[in-house]
């Protein structure tokens, strides 16, 4: 397994769980990956939510990636990306995004990117058989 084929499985298994901290207490949601790739995995929410809050005070987070036959979980820091560019290429890109905010310059649109971590990676949806870890 390559790095490549783990951001390509990332993207065709986009819905993941987003793992967060809050004080002591783990908060999982879903969400939907927007782009995978040697830079990192980006995905974006909204500046009033929790999870944007929990973000801002402990940045560790871990996402989990699954298909029937497959299972990912990365783990790293994730950070806010501030660059115009970047926030208007993924928002016309998504849908979704465009149905909510309207506009990529919308106030409350943050995009977040686990630049670094840990990925590992099993053949094996319930994981009986041997996790691959990989540093990206």
């Amino acid at each position: 397994m390559t790095l490549e084929k783990l951001f390509e499985f990332a993207m065709k298994n986009p819905i993941c769980a987003l793992a967060t901290v809050d004080r002591s207490q783990a908060r999982v949601r879903m969400f939907k990956l927007l782009q995978a790739d040697p830079e990192g995995f980006f995905f974006a929410t909204g500046t009033p939510k929790k999870v944007f809050s929990q973000i801002k005070e402990n940045p560790l987070v871990e996402a989990c990636f699954w298909s029937e036959t497959q299972m990912m979980r990365v783990d790293g820091e994730i950070d806010v990306v501030d660059e115009k560019e970047l926030k208007k290429e993924l928002f016309g890109r998504h849908e979704f995004l465009q149905s909510l905010l309207k506009t990529a310059d919308h106030p409350w649109f943050v995009v977040l990117r686990i630049a670094h971590g840990t990925i590992d990676y099993t053949s094996d949806a319930i994981g009986l058989t041997k996790i691959d870890s990989f540093e990206f």
